[in-house]
């Protein structure tokens, strides 16, 4: 999602070419017709001031997530110049963060920006209580896990982590 990305799906009647936005349509559903395979997932080119980072937060490596979040940012000196946010596990469908992408988008980043934008994730996350979390415990970890997410992203968009 962070990379806007687009699926090519192929089946009997052909070959379409969907937004990864489009792709997911609810719990345990995705676009796929019957007969229909996903064969190959396609990303914008990168930019060389692009900085990436995903988190997954869960019981053990291998167990399904209570909650995900991806950042790519792009930044000349502290000022954002591109932001894209998704979260995983905290609504119905994986989803982009645009209203906290809006606030980041154009400003000097600094701690103040950030408190902001990981009050607004909070916001903008539609958690459920399941057997694995609470709603409240996501959408506290879905904030913590932004801003570690975009801290380390806004490190590599500037050459200073790997």
């Amino acid at each position: 999602l962070v990379y806007n990305g687009r699926v090519k799906l192929l089946g009997k009647s052909g070959e379409r070419t969907l937004e990864l936005e489009e792709f997911f349509k609810g719990v345990n559903r995705n676009a796929l017709a019957e007969g229909e395979l996903l064969v190959e997932i396609q990303t914008e080119n990168l930019s060389e001031h692009m900085g990436s980072a995903f988190i997954k937060m869960a019981r053990v490596g291998a167990d399904i997530s209570k909650v995900t979040c991806a950042v790519a940012v792009e930044r000349e000196g502290n000022r954002c110049t591109a932001c894209r946010i998704a979260l995983g596990a905290v609504a119905p469908v994986p989803l982009r963060a645009k209203g906290v992408e809006g606030l980041i988008q154009g400003t000097e980043v600094d701690e103040g920006v950030l408190e902001k934008a990981s009050r607004r994730v909070a916001r903008e996350v539609s958690p459920i209580d399941d057997v694995r979390s609470t709603a409240e415990y996501r959408r506290d970890v879905a904030k913590i896990l932004f801003r570690d997410v975009f801290t380390k992203a806004w490190r590599r968009a500037a050459g200073e982590e790997a």
